[in-house]
């Protein structure tokens, strides 16, 4: 596999305006309001819809476990990756 260089604004732009087809590889949508979606929480035991994002910015925050953040912040606790140039790249890998 080539070792390419991912960078935020990359990211960015590649899901801009529907975070959606972020979001959705991780979990389902259970419901949508507008901009908003809602999902069960993956990072936490979650049996009612407790985590939202937002499918034009990707900000998200989870009413139940109470983490909020960007798409970067949820890729990193999803992977439990912490430095960022790996969640660049465990993106650009996981999403071509």
């Amino acid at each position: 596999m080539k070792n390419v260089r991912v960078q935020k604004a990359d990211v960015k732009s590649y899901f801009e305006g529907h975070w959606n087809d972020f979001y959705s590889h991780f979990m389902e949508i259970k419901s949508t309001a507008g901009k908003w979606n809602k999902c069960l929480c993956p990072l936490h035991s979650d049996s009612d819809p407790s985590f939202s994002f937002n499918s034009e910015t990707g900000a998200f925050k989870c009413f139940g476990c109470k983490v909020s953040g960007d798409a970067f912040k949820f890729y990193g606790r999803m992977k439990s990756i912490s430095s960022f140039p790996e969640i660049l790249q465990g993106i650009g890998s996981d999403f071509g």
